[in-house]
């Protein structure tokens, strides 16, 4: 996955929980949430979150059916 992709997820994920939570999580924060082969699995929500941030990206690729 590019580092822009997981960027991007990592501003998402943040802000999402500053407003869930009232936290602010900084980019080091982010960094120490990432398992050992740099996904998320520490953290299911997360996690879940993760893999759909990616296959969102994959789709983003793709053409759409149909489509001219």
């Amino acid at each position: 996955m590019s580092d822009q992709v997981r960027q991007s997820f990592e501003q998402w994920f943040a802000l999402r929980n500053l407003h869930v939570t009232g936290n602010h999580l900084t980019l080091a924060d982010m960094q120490m949430l990432r398992g050992p082969s740099g996904d998320y699995n520490k953290h299911a929500y997360m996690h879940g979150c993760w893999i759909g941030w990616q296959a969102r990206d994959a789709l983003k690729s793709q053409p759409i059916s149909g489509a001219a």
